[in-house]
């Protein structure tokens, strides 16, 4: 299989996993690690995960603010630091989230090992 040929069927992969996820309110949030937006970029466009109704990326590292009325997609590595920040989106309290939880639900998908 050449290199085309694996980026086109990772960008197939990720598109699936996004449009398989069909939450009440529409619209779903993508949550990266480095590694994985890394990976993500090689085969992907922001602009064409924002076509399947996703309203923003937001990296996993960063503050980010709680969309309780969203569900989120999560591309990680299963290393302590993004688990650990996985985890800490859905037990934190903090004003505006919903019972401790960052967004209304996770789809959490593990990317690789680095």
């Amino acid at each position: 299989m050449d290199d085309s040929s694996l980026k086109s069927l990772l960008r197939n992969k990720i598109l699936e996993s996004i449009r398989s996820i069909k939450p009440p309110g529409k619209w779903k949030v993508v949550v990266v690690d480095k590694h994985s937006l890394k990976l993500i970029s090689s085969v992907l466009k922001l602009y064409d995960i924002l076509e399947e109704d996703v309203s923003l990326v937001e990296t996993i590292t960063k503050s980010r603010q709680p969309y309780t009325d969203k569900e989120a997609i999560y591309y990680l590595v299963p290393n302590k630091e993004s688990v650990s920040r996985f985890i800490d989106d859905f037990t934190k309290k903090g004003p505006g989230w919903n019972k401790g939880a960052m967004y209304a639900g996770a789809h959490l998908y593990f990317t690789g090992e680095v």
